[in-house]
């Protein structure tokens, strides 16, 4: 992969290679991301991931690995191809050297309702077909308490009017799309996990 730098924040560095860490219930981290690039990341060295905005791969590891699994739709998706690329035993690498000018989050733009919804659902469908159960068992703690209990409450103290009724309304509906669409996609996650559904 190349360093990524922000098309519309000169001198800022987007991705200097990606971490997998497979423990954690957000398993996937950008290196150097909003960082002033003063050349602290001239180094090529080894990565656990990869982001899927400008990579190149080999191509027996895309047909003993497979392609982007395209239920992911966005966000996650490299993550994901990252985590099985390991699993069979590939590397990474970082090359300074080359880069590539990104305009992250340019479809959805970080923060709205879009990206909220894929990014929430993904990382749930990520976990579910790559990490250890007590992860996902974590990750769907946080996920209901943040987007159902929470919510839950925004709704009561939108009834006695101490947060604002519509927005409250808004955000349990989104939250609550996010959460079922994540429910609905785990039957196909786990039979990708076990190999009952083959990757493309």
């Amino acid at each position: 992969v190349p360093k990524l730098v922000y098309a519309n924040k000169k001198g800022y560095i987007n991705n200097a290679g990606s971490r997998l860490e497979s423990s954690s219930d957000w398993p996937i981290y950008e290196d150097g991301k909003d960082e002033k690039d003063t050349g602290q990341y001239e180094k090529v060295r080894e990565i656990s991931a990869f982001c899927g905005a400008c990579v190149l791969l080999r191509r027996n590891f895309l047909q003993n690995v497979g392609l982007f699994d395209n239920k992911f739709f966005m966000y996650f998706e490299d993550g994901d191809l990252s985590w099985r690329g390991q699993k069979a035993g590939y590397k990474f690498y970082y090359a300074p050297k080359a880069i590539a000018y990104h305009e992250h989050t340019g479809t959805t733009k970080e923060g709205s309702p879009l990206f909220n919804h894929f990014v929430g659902r993904n990382r749930l469908l990520i976990l579910t077909k790559n990490a250890a159960f007590s992860v996902l068992a974590r990750a769907w703690t946080k996920t209901l308490r943040d987007h159902l209990l929470l919510k839950i409450k925004r709704l009561y103290l939108a009834l006695i009017k101490k947060y604002p009724k519509r927005q409250a309304l808004r955000e349990f509906y989104l939250s609550q799309k996010m959460i079922w669409a994540a429910i609905l996609m785990t039957p196909y996650a786990l039979a990708k996990r076990y190999h009952i559904i083959k990757e493309d």
